[in-house]
C-alpha cells in the first residue's frame, strides 16, 4: 500500500460528493421546495436558514427523509476517490452544512470514516420535530464570517485534527461552495471542485473532475 503525506481528506457533501443538494431533493419530494427556496434567498444569516428549513421539516418521518436522500446519485469518480484514499491509509470525513440524516447516508454508502454536520432532532416515533442541533456553538452574527454558518468548516476541520492528533498541514479539503472557503484555506491542500470564482480563489487547486484529487495525494 502506497502511503500519502496527507492523513485526512475532508469533503463537502452537497454538490461535491452528491450531484444535487440534498435538502432541495427532499423538499421537492415532499412539496416544500418553494418555501425552502424562499428561506435560501432571504436576507438572514446562514445559520438562521438552517434553523428555518429544519422547522419546515417538522412532521416528516426520519425514514422518508433518508429514503429520498438514498436516491441522489454520487458525482462521477467519487467512489473511486474514496476507495483509493482508503488504500493509501488516508482517513476520510464529510464536513457538511446540511443535516446528519443525509450525511450519514452518504457516509455509509461510501464507507467514509467521520461525519460533522447539523443534527435534526426526532421524537420517539422517529418523526422530525422541526428542531436542529447545529454543529457551530459559537455563532457570530457577521455576514461572511465562518461562524455565521451552522457549521464553521475550518473549526470543524481543526476539531477533527485535534481528535485524530493530525497536523492541519496533513489535511486536504474538497468543496464547491462559499461555506467551503474557510475549510479550503485552512487545509494543507484545498481543492475547489466545479466551483464559482470566489471559491476557486480560496483554493490551492481548481478541478472539474474529482478523480484529479488523486494526482496530488
Amino acid at each position: 500500500m502506497m502511503s500519502s503525506k496527507y492523513k485526512l481528506a475532508a469533503f463537502d457533501m452537497d454538490g461535491t460528493l452528491l450531484q444535487r443538494r440534498s435538502i432541495f431533493v427532499v423538499a421537492e419530494e415532499i412539496g416544500l421546495i418553494d418555501q425552502v427556496m424562499k428561506i435560501i434567498n432571504d436576507d438572514i444569516y446562514n445559520y438562521e436558514k438552517t434553523i428555518e428549513i429544519a422547522k419546515l421539516l417538522r412532521g416528516v418521518s426520519k425514514n422518508k427523509f433518508m429514503n429520498i436522500v438514498k436516491t441522489i446519485p454520487l458525482n462521477d469518480g467519487v467512489r473511486e476517490v474514496i476507495d483509493e484514499l482508503k488504500r493509501k491509509g488516508v482517513k476520510t470525513a464529510i464536513i457538511s452544512a446540511g443535516y446528519n440524516l443525509a450525511s450519514e447516508i452518504v457516509k455509509n454508502k461510501l464507507g467514509i470514516d467521520f461525519v460533522l454536520s447539523n443534527r435534526l432532532k426526532v421524537d420517539k416515533n422517529d418523526v422530525l420535530t422541526g428542531e436542529v442541533e447545529m454543529y457551530n456553538k459559537n455563532i457570530v452574527r457577521i455576514k461572511g464570517h465562518c461562524r455565521s454558518y451552522s457549521i464553521c468548516k475550518s473549526d470543524a476541520l481543526r476539531d477533527l485534527c485535534n481528535r485524530l492528533n493530525i497536523n492541519i498541514e496533513e489535511t486536504v479539503a474538497i468543496g464547491d461552495g462559499p461555506v467551503d472557503i474557510y475549510m479550503l484555506k485552512e487545509a494543507g491542500l484545498g481543492f475547489a471542485y466545479k466551483a464559482p470564482l470566489e471559491v476557486q480563489k480560496a483554493a490551492d487547486i481548481k478541478i472539474d473532475n474529482i478523480l484529479d484529487v488523486l494526482d496530488y495525494i
